[in-house]
């Protein structure tokens, strides 16, 4: 034992002999002769375990040694039939040398054994059956065990998938269930990295209908990429590297190979995946999956992806804000967060104004709630770099600039100067529904006493600068009737009442997200909602205007509105309605007739 450490050493060089496609068979060259020195010729002085080390190296040189390597030991592809044969030679030499110690005889017919099974493994199947077993590269539990049997059936069933005569068929629907199910019990246990290469081959060999097979597949692979899995004596590796190349795919490409089910659970995997990659290719990765969410609601009217990637970018910042107080081995670089962070403010509130709008087929109040709650975990200075949530506001953008008011006083007056001076479009029009829609949204952020006041007076000036057939009615009554009911006004609290008991009829339609709720609503149907605002808005605002000491003020804008107004030919039936409310408003707030 003049040479510790040999035998480890030899070994690791025949391991890694076929890596180099160019120089394995020098390697192979090497590794036998340094056997043939250490096991027969004793040119070397190793002893010990550095000896019995030696003889798994040559067996290691060969193929996969049977264990936790793989279902079944195969002989490399790289190794030609000298080195196995001078392998075998040199093993049957040492097993039969009396003179040779009894422990390292054993050790020698072991590996003869190890060497057998290889052979035999490849002779057992017929030639379907080989071919679908090579594919595996897996683990092999011990004798006996549960893991074991779950590994058998899971290489049954994929054998069984691959040979099955139709694609539609009972059997294969049977088989295809029976392999979710193994895959769904293996969710939970940490698996060597190779057990990837299973994954992928069930995710490339599946048919584009067997959803919940490819869905169970993707569960399998993410839940392996949780840093809670305990690994010992192997890593994940394989896990990581498959979901990097996933994640990486093009849209259209990871959509053909995982299905439509499994794009979300895809989606889902980037706070743990984004830990164990290098930095520099976090944010491509980042960016990657963001595409192929985009994808999943523009082609296929489904935000679950969109909800499990703003999960996980959650998770990420609050992790971060939480490391100053408990500190993880999960770590971030800098850099690499405030990509994360310019990322969220910048290209997200992009792609989600433009793509995250109101549609009859989709609902994304979730994208937005949990969108929303990630900007509130990245730094102010952040958000004012960047600008993004100052853009310019458009048809397009609308909406989705509206929900992200909440964030900012300044982006909510913004919002509602733009909406107020839009001109009003009838419910045939396309930006009808979106006009409307993006009014209830601005609506529900109910402000402060004061800038109410403010805004109710700047609507007034809209309305005498552009006339009634703005959108700026359809925004007063909405914010009015939602302010009333978040201050729970009570009109019996004043002394100076208006003339007539203040209308609840709005009222049901006051939620919080009454945005999305009525995404689904039909025009017709959208529009009732806002005139059962406009009907309740005299009584409410004069109420209001007392409160505020704004009843001149209101009362002269309103008065001089309807008579710019009252007297034009032609005026439209919702025009005559406006002009109703507008007199109603000085009639309460003056307690008589204009």
């Amino acid at each position: 034992e003049s040479s510790k450490g040999f035998g480890d050493a030899l070994f690791s060089l025949a391991s890694f002999c076929r890596l180099s496609s160019q120089k394995c068979q020098q390697e192979f060259a090497v590794v036998v002769k340094t056997c043939h020195d250490v096991l027969v010729d004793r040119n070397t002085p190793i002893g010990g375990d550095d000896k019995l080390t030696s003889i798994l190296a040559g067996c290691s040189a060969i193929g996969n040694l049977p264990g936790i390597a793989s279902f079944t030991p195969n002989i490399y592809a790289a190794v030609n039939k000298t080195t196995v044969t001078d392998i075998v030679k040199m093993l049957e030499e040492m097993g039969s040398n009396d003179s040779e110690e009894l422990k390292y005889r054993d050790a020698a017919t072991i590996g003869l054994g190890i060497l057998c099974a290889m052979s035999s493994s490849s002779h057992t199947r017929n030639k379907t059956q080989k071919n679908t077993a090579n594919k595996f590269d897996s683990i092999q539990a011990k004798d006996g065990s549960v893991m074991q049997k779950i590994l058998q059936e899971i290489e049954t069933a994929y054998s069984l998938l691959c040979t099955a005569p139709s694609r539609n068929g009972t059997n294969r629907a049977v088989i295809a269930n029976k392999l979710c199910t193994l895959f769904s019990t293996l969710e939970l246990i940490a698996m060597p990295g190779n057990f990837s290469r299973i994954i992928e081959l069930t995710l490339n060999d599946s048919p584009a209908d067997e959803l919940e097979l490819k869905a169970s597949a993707a569960k399998l692979l993410v839940s392996q990429l949780d840093p809670a899995r305990r690994r010992i004596g192997f890593d994940g590796r394989g896990f990581v590297d498959l979901s990097t190349r996933l994640a990486k795919m093009l849209p259209d490409a990871l959509h053909t190979l995982v299905g439509v089910k499994a794009t979300p659970i895809v989606a889902r995997m980037l706070p743990n995946l984004i830990y164990q990659i290098p930095t520099s290719i976090g944010a491509d990765v980042a960016k990657s999956l963001w595409a192929i969410c985009r994808a999943d609601l523009n082609i296929y009217l489904s935000s679950k992806s969109m909800k499990e990637f703003l999960v996980g970018l959650k998770s990420i910042l609050i992790s971060v804000n939480q490391e100053e107080k408990a500190p993880s081995k999960r770590k971030i670089s800098p850099a690499l967060l405030r990509t994360l962070q310019k990322i969220i403010v910048t290209e997200i509130v992009s792609d989600l104004c433009s793509d995250a709008v109101p549609s009859n087929q989709v609902t994304t109040e979730t994208v937005w709630t949990t969108y929303l709650q990630c900007v509130e975990l990245v730094p102010g200075n952040t958000i004012a770099e960047a600008g993004a949530l100052n853009c310019g506001i458009n048809h397009a953008t609308v909406f989705g600039m509206a929900i992200c008011a909440s964030l900012s006083a300044k982006s909510a007056r913004k919002v509602e100067s733009w909406i107020a001076l839009q001109e009003f479009q009838d419910k045939s029009m396309p930006n009808h529904r979106v006009m409307l829609l993006s009014t209830l949204a601005i609506a529900t952020q109910a402000r402060i006493e004061n800038e109410m006041r403010e805004s109710v007076l700047s609507i007034f000036e809209v309305m005498l600068l552009k006339g009634i057939d703005t959108m700026a009615i359809y925004l007063m009554a909405a914010k009015i009737a939602f302010f009333w009911e978040s201050r729970q006004v009570n009109q019996l609290q004043y002394i100076e009442m208006p003339s007539r008991r203040v209308s609840k009829l709005s009222s049901f339609f006051v939620t919080r997200n009454i945005c999305f709720g009525a995404q689904t609503l039909t025009p017709e149907l959208l529009d009732q909602i806002f005139y059962s605002f406009i009907d309740d808005l005299p009584s409410k605002l004069a109420v209001l205007c007392k409160m505020w000491k704004i009843s001149d003020d209101v009362s002269n804008r309103a008065s001089r509105i309807w008579h710019a107004h009252v007297q034009e030919e032609g005026n439209s039936a919702h025009q005559k309605h406006f002009l109703a409310c507008i007199k109603e408003v000085v009639q309460l707030i003056e307690g008589g007739e204009i």
